[in-house]
């Protein structure tokens, strides 16, 4: 045993509290207690140095290499935690019937992978998807103009593909009761970057060989010239920000060419509320002058053929982009959209992305599923609730609120929301979820599944569109490389809402099964820290509905910065100089650290229960929980790392919060036998809570 430990445990003896203690052997115990006899100090006192204490053999084990400029526990963490999900993602078993809403998640993001890699299928299923709606690309094809029209509105309606334009239903004003629809038409506005000199020829290279790989013959010149000279026109007029809005009798008015029964037709074909549109309904056209010279250019070429080239282009840029890995690695792809949405991004990333911002709620319910038990989410949602608790009745004893104030306190308090981790249950019935239950079993295609997507959630698939209705390009930047993991528990003022994300709950921050103290140092100090911003210098700018309102009385204002001030005093016997910033790190911190120690204490006096470790049984509950709190901070830092110019030596910040936390605290010092000169004893103890 470490000689430190035989230190700890003449202390603990000293406080008569082994009898009462229960030890842990569980294997999550046991591994709880590897990784603290690993990271534990040989030699440096945890009253000289706590931080070296907990974190010396840690930094001995995690050297930082050439490539890294920094190091910590949470980081980490965060990569074990990457790793078991991209092994879940792998490796869970889909069912190919009667598949629950996390397995269409994941069969989401498996045929993306599938698609987007090597050797997928993607050319396979474009044809499949061209045969079946009887489109021969890139061979011509001459449709009737009906027939035409009806594969557009088939295309944005029932795909929601808007390859020319895009619909929508707009809400009818409140006032309101005629319960006539109104209908709103936008054009979409090709891209010009690409027919600019520099990037033309690449274009004009891709349409080739896209229609190659397709088709199989070798020359489609016809079929390139198509395609780009109808791009030029279009973009020779441009859209602009002016609406009309006519009965759909008088459609031909705006859009000369086309009759509203084209129209209408294909909404009562394609959408459940297209018979409830009536012809002296209303329709908005956005910009109608460049939406007139779209529909002229595309309906005068519908009997050469050349329309349903240009429609057909379209569609291979669009689906290719999204589902096929033999577009977005060609080299033409590649130069047209160097910043590599449409190109050679890392598959898994890109796909994980894409499942997350399409099935949020599905994504949130694998998470919990994949690193929680229901025990765990029980056991979480204790220690969020007696930390809460703990502010609570240590807002009744802050002698430095005003009766007034310490009443808004209270209502802040209790107007505070939560948003904290659950098991995922599906209802389709919910205005959330009514469109996922739309959602069939998903297969191994991707564009099969990628356009199921786009037909149950609608418009909600893509990002909004520009003012004009042009479409984000391929070369933007797009949302779907949103990242929705975390890893942070954080309190979002404006809502007044704790966000506990569930990515977070792994070790050290939360070890399923451990003694309630390892949780509490950890967990529980996060918490108290984030709930303390409610209430501390910026929380007092925002009220208990979120709204700007200083809601702390002068006299309040004036002692919260006296107290604040102690801090100030020990930041500036470390370090040359505290940002405000710095100082309110440092001090919701410690008041974490505070409302942790109390809320643990009231629920071992509740439980009855002293939890330890049975193989570092020479450590308290209480000295277990310091240990906990200070692991979270153990940080490796390089030379460019960000280091903190302390008068005496270096240190990083992780050092910096952990023995300001633990020097402020009486109960420290008691449960490690601290002496009075001892460098982790303040003379002088400084908090809030």
């Amino acid at each position: 045993m470490l000689a430190c430990l035989g230190q700890c445990c003449t202390q603990r003896q000293a406080f008569g509290a082994a009898s009462q203690e229960q030890p842990c052997s569980t294997p999550s115990c046991n591994q709880v207690s590897r990784t603290l006899l690993l990271s534990l100090s040989h030699e440096t006192s945890p009253c000289a140095n706590f931080y070296e204490y907990v974190c010396e053999g840690w930094k001995r084990r995690h050297p930082l290499r050439d490539d890294k400029y920094q190091v910590s526990v949470l980081t980490e963490a965060e990569r074990e935690v990457r790793k078991r999900l991209m092994l879940a993602l792998e490796t869970s078993a889909i069912p190919r019937r009667n598949q629950s809403q996390i397995d269409k998640m994941v069969a989401l993001y498996r045929s993306c992978v599938g698609s987007l890699s090597r050797g997928g299928q993607s050319l396979h299923d474009l044809r499949a998807f061209f045969r079946l709606h009887n489109h021969r690309w890139p061979e011509p094809h001459a449709p009737d103009r009906p027939e035409f029209f009806d594969h557009l509105l088939e295309l944005d309606i029932r795909w929601n593909l808007a390859i020319v334009f895009r619909y929508r239903f707009a809400p009818p004003p409140a006032d309101d009761r005629s319960g006539r629809r109104t209908v709103v038409l936008q054009p979409v506005v090709p891209d010009g970057a690409v027919l600019e000199p520099p990037t033309r020829r690449a274009y004009q290279s891709l349409i080739a060989t896209m229609a190659t790989l397709l088709g199989g013959e070798a020359n489609y010149v016809d079929l390139v010239d198509t395609v780009v000279s109808v791009d030029s026109v279009l973009v020779r007029q441009p859209a602009d920000d002016t609406r009309l809005a006519v009965p759909w009798t008088r459609i031909y008015t705006v859009l000369p060419g086309t009759t509203y029964q084209m129209w209408l037709r294909p909404f009562a074909k394609y959408h459940p509320l297209g018979n409830t549109v009536r012809g002296l309904d209303p329709v908005q056209v956005h910009s109608p002058r460049y939406f007139n010279s779209l529909l002229t250019v595309l309906l005068e070429n519908v009997a050469n053929g050349r329309s349903s080239w240009y429609v057909g282009w379209r569609l291979v840029m669009t689906l290719g982009c999204q589902t096929s890995y033999e577009f977005r690695s060609l080299r033409q792809t590649k130069f047209l959209w160097p910043r590599g949405q449409c190109g050679a991004l890392d598959v898994h990333t890109h796909c994980r992305a894409l499942a997350q911002r399409l099935m949020r709620p599905q994504w949130q319910g694998f998470l919990t599923k994949v690193l929680l038990s229901p025990d765990a989410v029980f056991e979480v949602l204790g220690v969020v609730k007696r930390v809460r608790s703990t502010l609570e009745e240590r807002l009744r004893q802050a002698t430095w609120m005003d009766p007034e104030t310490r009443v808004r306190a209270f209502t802040k308090l209790e107007a505070l929301r939560e948003q904290l981790p659950k098991f995922f249950v599906f209802d389709g019935r919910t205005p959330e979820y009514e469109r996922y239950a739309r959602l069939p079993d998903l297969t191994p295609s991707f564009l099969d599944n990628w356009l199921a997507f786009r037909h149950a959630l609608g418009p909600g698939v893509d990002p909004p569109r520009t003012a004009n209705g042009s479409q984000v390009s391929a070369g933007r930047s797009e949302p779907d490389e949103e990242d929705l993991l975390h890893f942070e528990v954080a309190y979002e003022a404006a809502a007044n809402e704790l966000r506990l994300h569930v990515d977070v709950l792994a070790r050290p921050v939360y070890s399923r099964g451990a003694p309630a103290p390892i949780n509490f140092g950890a967990l529980g100090a996060i918490v108290g820290r984030e709930l303390t911003h409610a209430f501390d210098r910026e929380g007092a700018l925002v009220d208990a509905v979120g709204k700007p309102n200083l809601w702390w009385s002068p006299e309040t204002q004036r002692k919260y910065e006296m107290r604040e001030r102690c801090f100030l005093g020990q930041l500036t016997r470390h370090v040359n100089d505290s940002t405000g910033k710095l100082l309110r790190h440092v001090v919701s911190v410690s008041s974490g650290l505070r409302l942790a120690f109390f809320a643990h204490k009231a629920h071992e006096l509740e439980s009855g229960k002293r939890e330890t470790l049975r193989d570092v049984t020479a450590m308290s509950g209480d000295q277990l929980l310091f240990a906990s709190f200070c692991y979270t901070h153990c940080h490796s830092v390089g030379k460019l790392g960000e280091v903190l110019d302390l008068r005496f030596g270096r240190r990083t910040l992780g050092e910096l919060l952990c023995n300001v936390a633990v020097t402020n605290m009486l109960e420290f010092s008691e449960a490690f036998g601290c002496a009075d000169d001892a460098k982790m004893t303040s003379a002088v103890k400084c908090r809030i809570w």
